[in-house]
């Protein structure tokens, strides 16, 4: 039996596409009010396609730029008056071998991956009441476990991401 989620609105990044797209989709089915994360407007745009009218806001978003996040995490609140769940999807590649990988790489995947998770979970908590309930979760990635070492800059910001989300 699928639990109802009616009512419940739902933050969501990596809207776009992949799990973010499917976890969009999961949540309306089930009830849930969504808000789109993502840095690809065509993406969210398909998304919302497949989901009831009304029942979603896109918000153009760029996770790597960290000091907006709080306007966004704002904006998103005052939409229905409250956040009841987030669901950090997101998601960059770039398979590199160790003597390729570039300290740029490393800042993109851990801003994506584990940095925007901390900012707003941050900015969730200090918005709530006491007494509203936060459900989170955050998608990582076997690559966490660190056994494709072609996976490094990724699989360490999905580690790190593990590490924040408990």
């Amino acid at each position: 039996m699928m639990q109802s989620l009616d009512q419940k609105v739902v933050l969501v990044t990596g809207a776009s596409s992949g799990i973010g797209r499917a976890t969009c989709r999961e949540l309306a089915k089930r009830g849930a009010f969504v808000i789109l994360l993502a840095r690809r407007e065509a993406g969210m745009v398909e998304t919302m396609s497949t989901m009831p009218e009304g029942q979603s806001l896109p918000i153009k978003t760029d996770l790597r730029d960290l000091a907006s996040l709080p306007a966004i995490v704002e904006q998103a609140r005052s939409w229905k008056g409250r956040i009841d769940g987030f669901v950090h999807c997101a998601g960059i590649g770039g398979r590199a071998r160790l003597r390729d990988v570039t300290p740029e790489l490393v800042a993109k995947n851990m801003l994506v991956h584990t940095y925007s998770f901390v900012e707003i979970v941050r900015v969730l908590m200090r918005l709530k009441k006491n007494t509203e309930p936060l459900q989170i979760a955050a998608i990582s990635s076997l690559a966490a476990m660190g056994h494709d070492k072609q996976l490094l800059a990724y699989g360490a910001s999905k580690a790190a991401l593990e590490a924040a989300a408990k």
